[in-house]
C-alpha cells in the first residue's frame, strides 16, 4: 500500500494492526508518498490520521497487488535481489528455504567496495551473521514480517568487507542464524534467510569522510545529489540554508571521527532537533537518512556532533526528487 498527506500540516500517522501485532509508521505532507508492505496471510486494521490538518489536508491511501512476476534477480518468490538497482550491479545471492539454518555462495571479488544487504523473517528471535571465508564481518537482528526487495535489507558497506581478499579472487560468502547468546539456532522452523551482494555505485561523492552515491533509492522514489555541505576538518557543526525548490528533498548525515567516550549527533531544522539522530559508546562515525525537505521550504539546517572529539570531519547531502 502507499498513503499520503497532501496538505501542510503535521505528519500522518499510519496505525496497523494484524496478526504481528500493532505499529505505528509516520509519514510525510507534501504528497510524498510513504510505501508499507502488507503480508497476504493475514488481516489488516489500517487507520490514517493527521492530528494537526491544514485547511488543504486531505489523506489518501491505496492498495496493490503485488505482480506474480518478480523484477529479474534471485527470487524464492517472496524475496528478490534485483539485477540491477540504479548503477549498482547484483554480484551475488542466496535465498533459504524455511528452517534453513546457513545460505552461502561463491562470489568474486571486484575492484571497489562492495555492499551486503541481508535479511531474514519468520523468527524475530535469530540474529543475523554474516562470514566471508569463516570470519564474522557484521551481524544483525531478524524480523517475524517477511519483506520483498532485498536491496532494501540491511545494508553493511565498505572495501574492509573483503580486505583480505584480492580482485579477481573467489570467496565464499555465508549467512547463518544464530541466537541472542551467538549460539546455532536450535528451532529455525519457520526462518527464512537472504543474503545478496551489490557492486557500489558508479558515481559517487565524498561527504563527511564518506563516500555516497550521488543517486539513491527511498521510500519508492529515486534521488540524485543536488548539492554537498563539507566541514572542515575538527569542525563539529555545518549549517547551511537551502533555497526553495519544486522537488521533493531528502538530507544525508554523514560523519567520521575518533573519541574518548559517548558522542551525539543530530540535525536540527530551523533550530529544532529532528528525527535523525545517533548514539554511539565510541567513534561517532556513522550516516543517517532521511531527513525530508518539501517543495517550497527553505529551512536552515544544522548537523551537530557532541562529545569528547579528538577528530571529526562532519558533513551533509542534499538530494531531489527525479520523479
Amino acid at each position: 500500500m502507499d498513503w499520503c498527506d497532501t496538505g501542510a500540516g503535521d505528519r500522518p500517522t499510519l496505525r496497523l494492526r494484524d496478526n504481528l501485532g500493532s505499529r505505528a509508521e509516520h509519514g510525510f505532507t507534501g504528497a510524498f508518498a510513504r510505501y508499507s508492505l502488507l503480508a497476504g496471510d493475514a488481516t489488516h486494521d489500517l487507520r490514517l490520521t493527521d492530528q494537526d490538518p491544514s485547511a488543504d489536508s486531505q489523506l489518501a491511501m491505496a492498495i496493490y497487488q503485488l505482480v506474480d512476476a518478480p523484477p529479474p534477480g534471485v527470487t524464492n518468490g517472496t524475496v528478490t535481489f534485483r539485477d540491477r538497482v540504479l548503477d549498482r550491479r547484483l554480484l551475488g545471492a542466496a535465498i533459504g528455504d524455511p528452517g534453513q539454518r546457513l545460505v552461502s555462495f561463491e562470489l568474486t571479488v571486484p575492484r571497489g567496495p562492495v555492499s551486503f544487504h541481508t535479511g531474514c523473517y519468520g523468527d524475530g528471535r535469530a540474529v543475523m551473521d554474516v562470514r566471508v571465508e569463516g570470519e564474522s564481518v557484521a551481524g544483525l537482528g531478524c524480523a517475524k514480517q517477511s519483506f520483498y526487495d532485498g536491496y532494501l535489507g540491511s545494508e553493511s558497506s565498505g572495501r574492509g568487507l573483503l580486505a583480505d581478499a584480492p580482485p579477481g579472487s573467489t570467496v565464499t560468502v555465508t549467512l547463518q542464524a544464530r541466537d541472542a547468546d551467538d549460539e546455532p539456532l536450535t528451532d529455525a522452523s519457520g526462518l527464512v534467510l537472504a543474503l545478496g551482494v551489490y557492486s557500489q555505485p558508479e558515481r559517487t561523492v565524498e561527504v563527511g569522510g564518506w563516500t555516497l552515491p550521488t543517486s539513491q533509492e527511498w521510500q519508492g522514489h529515486e534521488f540524485v545529489e543536488e548539492s554537498t555541505v563539507r566541514g572542515r576538518p575538527g569542525q563539529s557543526e555545518v549549517t547551511t540554508r537551502l533555497s526553495a525548490s519544486d522537488r521533493t528533498r531528502i538530507v544525508t548525515t554523514a560523519v567520521t571521527g575518533k573519541s574518548q567516550g559517548r558522542t551525539r549527533s543530530f540535525l536540527t531544522v530551523d533550530g529544532r532537533r529532528g528525527d535523525s539522530r545517533n548514539v554511539s559508546a565510541g567513534d561517532p562515525t556513522s550516516t543517517g537518512c532521511c531527513l525530508v525537505v518539501q517543495p517550497g521550504e527553505t529551512p536552515r539546517l544544522t548537523f551537530v556532533v557532541r562529545g569528547q572529539l579528538d577528530s571529526v570531519v562532519a558533513g551533509l547531502l542534499i538530494s531531489r526528487s527525479v520523479d
